[in-house]
């Protein structure tokens, strides 16, 4: 599988949609305007998740976004936060049929700094990691 793109996860990537860059939408699935379709989605743990891709008007161009309650519960399951990086895989999409595709996650916290955040909101958090 080839990559399709790395992109950091803004504030409505993790609240509300993903938006995909614009110069990979036929990369993952030629829709029309207005169109929609569930893509399977298989992150590293190898569960398969179905989240909705759609096409939508913004401006003079076709933005695709991934939304809906799937897209949201795997945000939640992983602890997906603004800043972090994801990444997504896959083949040349087939026509009337999607191949799987891969998603990892590179989260920009470690685990320890997620704990220290959660009890001290308000601390600048670095990359160092204690000894």
């Amino acid at each position: 599988m080839a990559s399709i793109f790395t992109k950091p996860l803004s504030k409505t990537d993790v609240s509300h949609r993903l938006a995909i860059p614009s110069k990979k939408l036929n990369e993952i699935a030629t829709l029309s305007l207005g169109e929609k379709a569930h893509i399977p989605v298989i992150d590293a743990t190898g569960r398969q998740w179905s989240f909705l891709l759609s096409t939508r008007n913004e401006g003079k161009f076709f933005k695709q976004v991934i939304s809906g309650k799937e897209w949201l519960e795997f945000v939640k399951k992983k602890q997906l936060r603004e800043g972090d990086n994801i990444t997504l895989s896959g083949d040349q999409p087939k026509q009337r049929g999607y191949s799987p595709m891969a998603i990892d996650i590179n989260n920009f916290y470690t685990p320890w700094q997620l704990n220290v955040h959660k009890w001290l909101p308000n601390c600048e958090m670095t990359s160092t990691i204690p000894p």
